[in-house]
């Protein structure tokens, strides 16, 4: 059985709140959680409050959209969406693709961390951690597929080191998109090589 009007498309609500996000996300940034309402909010997403409250019930709803699983988990899927192939395909160019991923995830990401520091560490960690696990496991799935060579060990060390380029990424303002690209690319680049060397 089909919902809503005959004819019109099935609405996607979690692309219009990444939308309404990202409208909202360089205001976060610049004036903090408590400096930003919910009527400047539905200003710059040129929403109405109404509409505002309809996909995000509450300001904490909001503000740390990114960071909820289905949020973070979508935006992983569009990003990534023609790129899987490229693992069997063009091991490199899924490893600058992934990079990529990383540098966009960390912008994506940056304001709902700084809104969950402003929240309060209750609300924080246990939001970054979950989302930080999940991309990670999500990535050695595929690097184990483009380097199939790289002992456990190894994989560790590459996850541990990605998550501080990852946490400096969120964190750090001055560290730009290139910045978080360029460091997520020479580990990775690193540990592949180093499994290459190894001999089997």
């Amino acid at each position: 059985m089909a919902l809503g009007k005959p004819g019109r498309p099935r609405e996607d609500r979690l692309l219009r709140q990444r939308e309404i996000f990202e409208a909202v996300a360089p205001l976060v940034t610049e004036r903090g959680v408590r400096g930003v309402t919910m009527r400047d909010a539905a200003r710059v997403a040129y929403v109405s409050i109404g509409a505002l409250y309809h996909y995000f019930p509450t300001k904490r709803d909001l503000m740390l959209h990114p960071l909820s699983p289905g949020a973070l988990d979508r935006f992983c899927l569009d990003f990534l969406k023609g790129s899987f192939g490229l693992k069997t395909e063009d091991p490199r160019q899924f490893l600058d693709v992934y990079a990529d991923f990383c540098a966009h995830t960390c912008l994506f990401v940056r304001p709902a961390a700084q809104a969950a520091v402003e929240l309060g560490s209750d609300t924080f960690w246990p939001v970054i951690e979950a989302s930080m696990q999940s991309g990670l496991d999500n990535f050695m799935e595929a690097l184990r597929r483009v380097a199939p060579d790289l002992d456990e060990s190894e994989a560790r060390s590459l996850a541990r080191s990605i998550r501080r380029v990852l946490l400096a990424g969120m964190f750090d303002r001055s560290m730009s998109s290139d910045d978080v690209r360029t460091a997520v690319r020479s580990l990775v680049e690193l540990a592949v090589a180093r499994a290459a060397a190894v001999p089997v």
